[in-house]
């Protein structure tokens, strides 16, 4: 049914426009316009955060996709599908996939209506050829929700976790709203961004930068700096909630000049954040100090991610937000 998901829209979330290609319909989360990040077109060209939403009957579903290459030793083929907001099933391609070949996978569904939300691959770019319903099958698009943007990093894109595991999609399935990612990995608290970016439509952003900041050792007055322009930037957008995060803890900064920057620039965004009417949130305490619960010593794990989502999600309800 890819021709007629082409002509249906509604039932993506978290995309801002569609590549109609000779291969297939290839999602994408950022437009020309609103791509803060043009040197990073990999990134930019993962579907981190897109989803497939809607209300069905049918008894399976099934998508046959096509998916490109990764520079990444961490499997980044994986597909997350919620069944009526339960806890999502994530599998991957077959270990002998090669990259630009078509596979298929499928799901056997519950009997019954249900609500289904299929999470695409972070860190690959995905091309739909087809998707496959038992016959006669009701596919309605679900009622759209508030929208958060999500920017800032690898760990914010979904990095080491499944699509539906990362701390935004745990978050925004526990406070129902919807949401686009247009974090990138590799990227630091940035020296502009376009106006392009506040035509999205969201009324929350959460800004999480920091990490390779300090991996880098950025000094603190540049990243007070381009802190600053980063926050009058999405206050030129009225009405919306903004939410500063600290870097999270990770295991390699550690008894190093990493975590000294850490340190300063945690205490930069505190003081900072409400200078722009924003929510501040200390992101060394939302992780448990347990290096087990990061990938690679900076990454967090699915379980490192369900600490982030459910602790930050605490401080949001306790703030109102």
């Amino acid at each position: 049914m890819t021709p007629e998901l082409a002509r249906h829209p509604e039932f993506f979330a978290g995309v801002s426009r569609f590549e109609h290609t000779s291969a297939g319909l290839v999602p994408c989360r950022f437009r020309p316009e609103n791509n803060w990040a043009k040197d990073a077109a990999f990134m930019t060209s993962c579907p981190a955060g897109v989803r497939l939403r809607f209300h069905t009957d049918s008894s399976f579903v099934g998508m046959k996709v096509l998916l490109g290459e990764s520079p990444f030793a961490f499997e980044h083929g994986f597909f997350s599908v919620t069944v009526n907001r339960a806890e999502p099933v994530t599998f991957d391609p077959p270990a002998s996939y090669v990259s630009g070949q078509s596979y298929t996978w499928k799901l056997d569904l519950p009997k019954g209506e249900k609500e289904l939300e299929i999470h695409l691959p972070s860190y690959r770019k995905v091309t739909i050829q087809a998707m496959e319903f038992s016959d006669g099958a009701v596919l309605l698009p679900l009622p759209s929700r508030k929208r958060t943007l999500f920017i800032g990093d690898s760990i914010t894109q979904g990095y080491a976790a499944y699509p539906a595991f990362s701390y935004a999609a745990r978050l925004s399935r526990k406070r129902n709203r919807d949401f686009l990612n247009l974090a990138i990995g590799g990227a630091q608290m940035p020296l502009s961004l376009p106006d392009k970016l506040l035509e999205e439509i969201f009324d929350e952003a959460v800004i999480a930068f920091g990490t390779n900041d300090a991996n880098r050792l950025r000094k603190t007055e540049d990243f007070e700096s381009a802190l600053n322009d980063t926050l009058a930037f999405f206050r030129k957008k009225p009405g919306i909630n903004l939410i500063v995060l600290s870097p999270v803890y990770f295991p390699n900064a550690v008894n190093t000049e990493k975590e000294t920057c850490l340190l300063h620039y945690a205490e930069i965004l505190k003081r900072t954040a409400p200078e722009y009417g924003a929510h501040f949130v200390n992101g060394g305490e939302l992780i448990p100090h347990d290096s087990a619960l990061f990938f690679d010593g900076c990454h967090p794990t699915n379980e490192g991610m369900g600490y982030f989502a459910e602790n930050l999600f605490r401080q949001l309800q306790t703030a109102g937000l």
